[in-house]
């Protein structure tokens, strides 16, 4: 590392200001750890992270470090992925998680210390990790929209609890903010008719709360909603929360953050390599705690395409 510049994707409003309040430290326990110059790409604007990835990879750097959250990494991830393949892959990405959720970090195994995670960069060690796409309907019903996710698509409340989260006070912390709002959602969501088809199979329909497709095993701000999830199998884990009365939500909702709640008749898990979700209802569609549409909705993985600085 000692030629090239070490290049740095930061978000200033990532954890509701977290990143800006940590930049100067972390910028600082950085300049002492590597031996090169440590170039700042600050984002102003939605779209942002994902041309400054671009834009370091084409000038032949192989090491990109974000600080940021979940929505940051999404954003880079899109930026560096281009039909299914990573624009250089050989390409490292580093994580310094200043987000919300800190869904991936956690998947990921990272440290929770800053300094820890930075001391990980330095030392390189990384895997490879599967992302996914899905296709959805955009939200005015006009066109589609395509997005790449590292961590996990949302269809119903999971979605509306993302929409809800990027409304809120970020600064109280993410499990607060996320547990506060899924609470209220959780009593209150209306479940919709659903139709979902798994690997080409013929469609099933149901009433559903939601649905999650996840790639890590953790989202929002700590919840397990796919508990076995595996980076790296090539699969997808895909949660079904069927339609419950307001008592059964009470009791089975929290256990979602031990990802004991896999054990209960009201959720359903499957594997799948891709997955297609059809309803006659408007319902929300997020990926990486970001709503980009709504159903009609296609997912499907694409294995070992990111390489991610990570624990052995």
């Amino acid at each position: 590392m000692k030629n090239r510049p070490v290049n740095v994707i930061f978000n200033p409003v990532a954890g509701g200001g977290k990143g800006r309040r940590l930049i100067s430290d972390i910028l600082s326990m950085m300049k002492n750890r590597f031996d090169s110059e440590v170039l700042l790409w600050e984002t102003q604007r939605s779209g942002d992270a994902a041309m400054f990835a671009r834009g370091i990879v084409l000038s032949d750097n192989d090491l990109i470090i974000i600080v940021g959250g979940d929505g940051t990494i999404n954003e880079t991830v899109n930026g560096l992925i281009e039909n299914g393949r990573c624009l250089k892959p050989e390409c490292r990405l580093g994580i310094i998680d200043c987000g919300t959720g800190s869904g991936l970090s956690k998947s990921l195994g990272l440290p929770a210390p800053i300094a820890s995670q930075i001391d990980l960069i330095a030392r390189g060690s990384s895997s490879r990790i599967d992302l996914a796409k899905v296709i959805a309907q955009d939200s005015a019903g006009e066109g589609t929209v395509v997005r790449l996710f590292a961590s996990e698509a949302q269809v119903g409340i999971g979605a509306d609890v993302a929409r809800k989260v990027e409304q809120s006070a970020k600064w109280l912390g993410g499990k607060w903010v996320f547990g506060s709002i899924s609470f209220k959602e959780a009593i209150m969501y209306r479940a919709r008719s659903i139709e979902v088809a798994l690997d080409g199979k013929n469609g099933k329909k149901d009433r559903f709360i939601g649905i999650a497709a996840g790639n890590g095993r953790f989202t929002a701000g700590g919840m397990r909603l796919t508990p076995d999830a595996v980076l790296h199998d090539g699969l997808l884990d895909v949660l079904f929360i069927h339609d419950m009365h307001t008592i059964k939500r009470l009791n089975r909702f929290p256990k979602i953050y031990s990802g004991s709640h896999i054990d209960c008749p009201e959720f359903t898990s499957k594997r799948c390599k891709r997955l297609s979700v059809f309803s006659q209802e408007s319902i929300p569609v997020s990926a990486d705690g970001e709503v980009i549409g709504k159903l009609p909705c296609s997912i499907e993985v694409i294995p070992s395409v990111l390489r991610v600085i990570c624990p052995e």
